[in-house]
């Protein structure tokens, strides 16, 4: 719900008194989650800190499901470092523990986290590769931003249809958790990113559109983390967008309209 500072102080008191009563997993599982809320507030290096002592706990009880989410989000720190090889490497442990314990979650994040990891790389067949992975696994929390980072791919290949494919899907499965959860903004960032690709794959203009989703999100939320993830897969896009028919929505979606 964008309220992350809140989000971490509720984590730390969770985690002291996982200390005070010395549960170990509990104790694995708020470190994680306390990577997470730093790394969309853009404290990087403190998520990773965060993240690296999760996993050494979560490896000492055994803890593979533990083990696998904190690895992924480990792998999407890292990208954000741009410390591409490493992000791999962790993401590709990840991938393997949900294939372990048969976990579509894992499936689902840590493949299209890889897929990422990969486009950051300009390896786009193995970024489509991770990408379509993610795809066969049905998880409607993540579906969304699957299916956009697939569009984003295939654009960039030069695979029109499939992108518009994925584009719209995308759209569809964000529309679905938002008439849940309008104040989802990671959908919102989604769908504004889809919106943007359909624009490119349907000479549509659907600028207005994407630029509502933005706004959106960025109502929501504007963590400089959450921001510089969002802003990352829209250069990625626009760098197919040789006509300039995006001209004005990456403002949208770094927040400045809201200014």
């Amino acid at each position: 719900m964008g309220q992350t500072t809140r989000a971490t102080e509720y984590h730390e008191q969770a985690l002291a008194i996982d200390r005070e009563i010395g549960d170990r997993r509990g104790e694995g599982n708020q470190l994680c989650n306390l990577g997470i809320c730093y790394a969309g507030l853009g404290q990087t290096i403190r998520a990773i800190e965060y993240y690296e002592q999760a996993l050494a706990i979560q490896r000492e009880i055994e803890d593979r499901r533990g083990e696998g989410i904190c690895l992924g989000n480990l792998a999407e720190a890292l990208v954000d470092e741009g410390r591409y090889g490493e992000a791999i490497q962790r993401a590709l442990d990840s991938v393997e523990i949900g294939e372990e314990i048969s976990s579509p979650n894992l499936g689902s994040f840590n493949n299209g986290c890889l897929a990422l990891a990969h486009l950051c790389t300009g390896d786009l067949p193995a970024a489509r590769a991770a990408a379509e992975a993610a795809r066969q696994y049905d998880v409607p929390e993540n579906n969304h931003y699957v299916l956009a980072l697939l569009g984003v791919i295939a654009l960039r290949q030069g695979a029109g249809a499939a992108a518009q494919e994925a584009f719209a899907a995308a759209v569809a499965q964000a529309d679905a958790l938002l008439a849940h959860t309008p104040q989802y903004y990671a959908a919102l960032d989604s769908k504004g990113l889809a919106l943007c690709g359909l624009a490119l794959c349907e000479a549509r203009n659907l600028v207005s559109e994407a630029s509502a989703a933005f706004h959106a999100a960025r109502a929501i939320n504007r963590d400089a983390g959450i921001v510089s993830r969002v802003l990352r897969l829209f250069d990625a896009l626009a760098a197919a967008d040789t006509a300039g028919v995006l001209a004005g929505v990456r403002d949208a979606a770094n927040g400045r309209m809201n200014e």
